[in-house]
């Protein structure tokens, strides 16, 4: 007879929480692809509405909004190009939960 103790109860436990933390990760990825995309369909449509639309949403504080006048103010794409103005838009949304905006806040400064 061996010492050591069964470790099948052990196994299984730790096959268990393997294979939970696996399904979890696998979510965790669809739930952010499915979020790109939807942000990317956002986008798009964005990009195609005139430039005092987009100013309108981002006023009611939509985020997606906040950051293409950014977008536009930094680039100059179909108004003049104001960095200081596309600095304080992407603040805004910062402030409103934008990783991306306050990501590109810190590469701004």
């Amino acid at each position: 007879m061996s010492d050591s103790v069964d470790p099948s109860p052990v196994a299984t436990e730790r096959q268990l929480l393997e294979q939970r933390d696996a399904v979890v990760d696998e979510v965790t990825r669809l739930v952010k692809q499915a979020e790109i995309g939807k942000a990317r369909e956002i986008l798009c449509r964005l990009e195609s509405l005139p430039i005092d639309e987009v100013r309108t949403r981002a006023g009611a504080n939509d985020i997606a909004a906040m950051e293409e006048v950014a977008r536009r103010l930094l680039q100059g794409l179909g108004v003049a190009k104001d960095p200081q103005a596309g600095a304080g838009w992407l603040l805004r949304a910062a402030e409103g939960g934008s990783a991306q905006a306050a990501f590109n806040l810190g590469v701004m400064y």
